[in-house]
């Protein structure tokens, strides 16, 4: 069995980079309701949140109560939260 033998099951381990770590990194941090800290973001993925997003694609999304962005955190609002699979979209397109 792997994890007998490896210590882990992992079968597979494959390097996100680019705009798919973003993306990642996005999908995966917006799930949790402290949201993404944007300095372990920029050193992750490469970039602030905002930069790689950008203000014109973020601006409506706060504006409409779906996002929060402040120096340190970038997260989606409860209202984002129940909506993450369209907020997402919006946001990765």
């Amino acid at each position: 069995m792997a994890v007998e033998r490896d210590g882990h099951g992992t079968a597979e381990v494959t390097d996100v980079l680019g705009r798919d770590r973003v993306e990642e990194a996005l999908m995966m941090g917006l799930r949790m309701s402290d949201g993404i800290d944007r300095a372990l973001f920029a050193t992750t993925a490469g970039s602030d949140p905002v930069e790689a997003l950008g203000e014109k694609k973020l601006t409506p999304l706060v504006e409409a109560g779906f996002l929060e962005i402040d120096a340190a955190h970038f997260r989606a609002t409860p209202a984002g939260r129940q909506r993450l699979n369209a907020l997402l979209e919006r946001l990765v397109a």
